[in-house]
């Protein structure tokens, strides 16, 4: 879940740069795979072996595993620019000659249909409780410091933030980014205080799902 990060090196015609990150995300999962305890069971500490140190002695434990399963949903209202309406920007773009310009005007006029000629946009949260873990997301990408505070709030918890989630509408930067002119500040249709608000819902969301 994150507005921020790619790898370092892309938008490139080569393929092989392609499989090459695909290999990386690949053995990163098997490694992870590799560390967990068996299934059903918990890594338990067990005693003191001494020998010419005294050695911490463990072996695998059954354990219960909870079964919960709930689902939420929730809105939150964002603001949104003031972008022109939908019909203006398709007229913007029948008259450009720009090949990139004009592209670029196309998928701002979609995402304009998608969220409306509104002021506002509700933004559906989703959040899901599997057993112990906790998965919640949105259609948009927020930078990954939401997650990260997601993290800091719910330190027990066993999180997965999800996003692209039923659809894909913008980027979610801080709102100190909004000073800079990056590409998801300028792409986004929605304004400056909208990541704060999702982090909001997105922890009211958690919340719902684990006190149920």
């Amino acid at each position: 879940l994150c507005g921020d990060l790619a790898p370092r090196y892309q938008y490139v015609g080569d393929t092989e740069v392609a499989d090459r990150h695909g290999r990386q995300l690949g053995f990163a999962a098997l490694a992870t795979l590799h560390d967990m305890e068996p299934a059903g069971t918990s890594l338990d500490y067990c005693g003191v072996l001494e020998s010419g140190a005294p050695l911490a002695m463990w072996e695998h434990r059954p354990r219960h595993l909870p079964g919960d399963l709930l689902a939420t949903h929730r809105l939150v209202q964002l603001p949104l620019k003031n972008w022109p309406s939908a019909a203006e920007l398709e007229q913007q773009r029948l008259a450009c000659n720009d090949r990139a310009v004009e592209e670029r005007l196309r998928r701002k006029r979609d995402i304009r249909l998608g969220i409306g000629d509104g002021s506002t946009f509700a933004l559906p949260i989703y959040g899901w409780r599997i057993g112990e873990a906790v998965l919640v997301g949105s259609c948009c990408e927020p930078y990954s410091c939401l997650q990260q505070e997601l993290r800091r709030r719910f330190p027990d918890c066993t999180l997965i933030c999800v996003n692209l989630v039923n659809g894909s509408m913008g980027y979610l930067p801080p709102a100190p980014l909004y000073d800079c002119d990056v590409y998801p500040v300028w792409q986004t249709p929605f304004d400056r205080g909208s990541l704060e608000l999702t982090l909001e819902a997105f922890t009211g969301a958690i919340e719902d799902v684990l006190k149920s």
